[in-house]
């Protein structure tokens, strides 16, 4: 370690004897300065979950998100929570449903549950003595959460609904964002925390979503102003199937990826690892990777080392995929590749960057 330090003192002086005559200059030096003090790998870590949507009849569609654990840590392990059925108050998506849309704007869920064999199981909410004497339940909440608010609020993104004016004040409701809402959403009180993102073409469920009508309900609960509901006659009683029902939310897989190799020396390597966790309650499988050209160079797949392709993975296993950077120009690299989850039908997408620096 002192040797370490002394090197790097070493560095500090001769940096800052260098005379500096041009704006590049500079700016190449600024760059091998931050590439032995701060260079590193940037991995960020993601969870994939599945949302189990049912608009009419028995059939359901899914829903996918990518959950952006690393950069909103409190935000997804409390989503997580009521995923697993695991909260304090021991409240859970399951029976869930949307309730609010607003066209072009946002659909909302994550507050109410509905099952018609609850009690009488009618979609009633007593308010002089606010209870649910039916089927319909508030779910139950666990203590707010600390506002995270990193990303813009843009089309696709999930994030965390809070009360009134307070941004600590989120619990379970959650939204989808149907446009870019950043300019509306993102200096409201410190911002709505984006935590995910919808995947795949699960936004095409989405809009169906938000295609359904819309009917003002508040005569049961305040909340429902815009409640969609499907296959409805107004004044009708609602019934399960009018519901937009989120039956389900599920964990599938924990996932480290979006690779930032930030600064690498010319003419030299480094690998990063991506690792893919089975974190749901079933196997699941994996399609070929290092096997075909995936990536480009200075990217490379070491296919003797990957663990995933072409694999089942259990119940709790993990599988390893390891990629090498080696730059031999100065240049920022940029490179993307998918791994196919087959027994998912889901392809999920890895991004790659680094950025190649002469000493």
């Amino acid at each position: 370690m002192a040797l370490y330090f002394i090197q790097r003192q070493d560095l500090i002086a001769s940096f800052l004897s260098v005379r500096i005559n041009t704006p590049d200059i500079m700016f190449q030096y600024l760059k091998i300065f931050l590439l032995f003090f701060f260079g590193s790998q940037q991995v960020n870590a993601d969870v994939l979950v599945r949302m189990e949507v049912q608009q009419q009849g028995a059939t359901t569609s899914n829903v996918d998100l990518r959950l952006f654990e690393e950069e909103t840590p409190l935000t997804v392990e409390n989503f997580l929570k009521y995923v697993r059925e695991t909260t304090t108050n021991g409240g859970n998506y399951n029976n869930s449903f949307i309730h609010r849309s607003v066209t072009g704007f946002v659909v909302q869920g994550g507050g109410f549950t509905f099952d018609p064999a609850v009690n009488d199981g009618s979609f009633t909410y007593d308010k002089i003595n606010d209870i649910y004497p039916g089927g319909l339940q508030k779910i139950a909440e666990d203590p707010a959460i600390q506002n995270e608010f990193k990303k813009s609020n843009l089309r696709g993104t999930i994030a965390m609904a809070w009360l009134g004016s307070d941004p600590n004040s989120a619990t379970s409701q959650w939204f989808i964002n149907l446009a870019d809402n950043s300019l509306i959403l993102d200096g409201q009180n410190d911002g709505f925390t984006v935590f995910g993102e919808v995947i795949s073409d699960g936004m095409t469920i989405v809009d169906e979503i938000a295609g359904q009508g819309i009917y003002d309900k508040t005569d049961i609960h305040s909340d429902f102003g815009k409640l969609p509901l499907v296959n409805y006659t107004a004044d009708d009683p609602v019934l399960q199937e009018n519901l937009v029902r989120t039956n389900t939310i599920i964990e599938l897989l924990s996932i480290s990826a979006d690779i930032d190799f930030t600064l690498v020396l010319l003419n030299t390597s480094t690998q990063s690892d991506i690792i893919i966790k089975n974190t749901g309650n079933t196997s699941h499988s994996i399609g070929g990777v290092s096997t075909t050209d995936m990536v480009d160079a200075p990217f490379t797949i070491i296919a003797d080392t990957d663990t995933c392709s072409n694999s089942i993975l259990a119940q709790g296993a993990e599988c390893v995929l390891t990629i090498q950077f080696s730059p031999q120009s100065e240049n920022v690299f940029n490179d993307s590749f998918n791994i196919e989850l087959t027994d998912l039908a889901l392809s999920y997408s890895f991004s790659l960057r680094g950025e190649g620096v002469l000493t």
